[in-house]
């Protein structure tokens, strides 16, 4: 027999992670106290598993709006955010949202848990308390511009209402960076039949086994097909691309562009987009000032309000290099990176 504990209010329910099979996916549930009639409901549609988003076993749950607290409840939302998977993408700053719907907006709301969030190409799931502000409409996303390399590239958030069970997605695929001038982002929810399609390509590459065969150069391809071609798309990952006899994995998302049956592929140096300088090194004359470790070196810059970079170029000639007061030039290619170079890499 339970107290009287007046008018329900909030439910923690989950399980202890035993047995077989142990990922429970719980719809909702619902409180009756037999005694007074009262009746309170309460949502979740989502997992309580060790293995699957959002990866716990216990959840609180609030009740749904118009049950017994009126039609000005509390809710939980699942915030879900999907971080691009390009060089660069992650960051380090503190992230918070508001979302806007017919029914009103919530305040701002941190993004954070325990662990490492806004990796590139990382899913990270949150879960917020706040009024029902009705049929979501738009989401206002930002960063602090606080930490290391702040700047980041979002893909898309979705948005789940636990009381309702609604789910609303908005694209992005922007860079948030101060540079730019955006930090903030305003973007209005996605109707399903204007949603970008998952048009993805995987492209594998090898290089040949032969002396030389590698190259620190820029490296694009276009696909052709029946109903057009893309765009030149550079080729870059985290790996050290195009070593002798080397496999190297790409995806190249095309989004919406339909390009039809793919008939022919163009691939080679960057020309349509490269630019080549001279990098100057000059090694401190003081003792113990040389290295004989292989260094590289990644230029940024910005182009029609985009951040690129040059990929990672190592440093190295028949020289050599830098030796205790040495002045070292090295020739570099790759994309254009705009009329003004903004940072640089080395190690």
């Amino acid at each position: 027999t339970l107290p009287n504990l007046g008018t329900i209010q909030r439910v923690v329910i989950g399980h202890n992670n035993k047995g077989v099979g142990a990922a429970w996916h719980l719809a909702s549930v619902s409180v009756l106290c037999i005694h007074t009639g009262q009746e309170v409901n309460f949502a979740y549609c989502g997992w309580l598993s060790k293995d699957d988003a959002p990866y716990k076993t216990e959840v609180e749950l609030l009740p749904v709006a118009g049950g017994a607290q009126g039609p000005h409840a509390m809710c939980r939302y699942s915030v879900i955010v999907y971080t691009s998977d390009i060089r660069g993408a992650g960051t380090d700053a503190g992230v918070s949202c508001v979302l806007h719907g017919d029914k009103g907006s919530t305040p701002m709301l941190t993004l954070e848990n325990s662990k490492n969030n806004f990796e590139r190409g990382a899913r990270d799931d949150f879960s917020v308390e706040s009024a029902d502000v009705g049929k979501l409409q738009k989401l206002q996303i930002g960063h602090d511009n606080k930490g290391a390399g702040p700047a980041w590239h979002l893909q898309h958030v979705e948005v789940v209402n636990h009381s309702t069970g609604a789910r609303a997605t908005f694209y992005a695929d922007k860079w948030l960076d101060v540079k730019l001038g955006t930090t903030t982002l305003v973007i209005p929810a996605t109707q399903a039949d204007t949603a970008p399609t998952n048009n993805k390509w995987k492209l594998s590459v090898q290089t040949s086994d032969m002396r030389g065969a590698g190259t620190d150069a820029d490296i694009s391809v276009m696909l052709v097909g029946s109903k057009g071609s893309s765009q030149e798309i550079m080729l870059q990952s985290s790996a050290d691309n195009f070593e002798r006899n080397k496999w190297d994995e790409f995806v190249i998302d095309l989004s919406s562009m339909d390009i039809g049956d793919l008939t022919q592929l163009e691939i080679g140096y960057a020309t349509k987009r490269s630019a080549s300088g001279a990098v100057l090194v000059q090694t401190s004359d003081i003792k113990g000032a040389g290295t004989d470790a292989q260094v590289s070196v990644v230029l940024f810059g910005e182009k029609d309000g985009v951040v690129v970079d040059s990929g990672t170029h190592k440093l190295d000639n028949s020289s050599n290099n830098f030796e205790r007061g040495a002045l070292d030039m090295f020739m570099i290619t790759c994309r254009d990176l705009g009329d003004k170079l903004t940072r640089l890499v080395v190690g």
